[in-house]
């Protein structure tokens, strides 16, 4: 499929990305259409053996097209099986100051 790739913004060939991994969820829904240069690169970013949520993938997917690094605000976990990511609201804590526990 040929169009315009989200991420770096130029009209090339498209794969489909599944938001939630295929190895942790089944069905066939969660699809991003992008090229396969970005495709390689936010699968470098997700984690390969640690199963998240489904509100983490959105969350580092968005943080991704946006053209943040979700390495950067959430810890280096990368493909690492016994890395332990926070979540977004503690890596935004610790990025930003905000105090997510109620303890103001």
């Amino acid at each position: 499929m040929h169009g315009y790739c989200p991420k770096c913004h130029e009209v090339k060939d498209l794969t489909q990305h599944h938001i939630w991994p295929k190895r942790f969820f089944r069905g066939g829904y969660g699809k991003l259409s992008i090229c396969r240069n970005c495709h390689d690169e936010i699968e470098t970013i997700l984690p390969r053996y640690v199963k998240l949520s489904k509100e983490d993938y959105l969350w580092i997917t968005k943080i991704w097209l946006l053209g943040g690094n979700p390495i950067v605000i959430g810890g280096p976990y990368g493909n690492d099986a016994s890395a332990e990511m926070s979540t977004p609201f503690e890596c935004l804590e610790g990025l930003i100051g905000i105090d997510t526990t109620g303890s103001a």
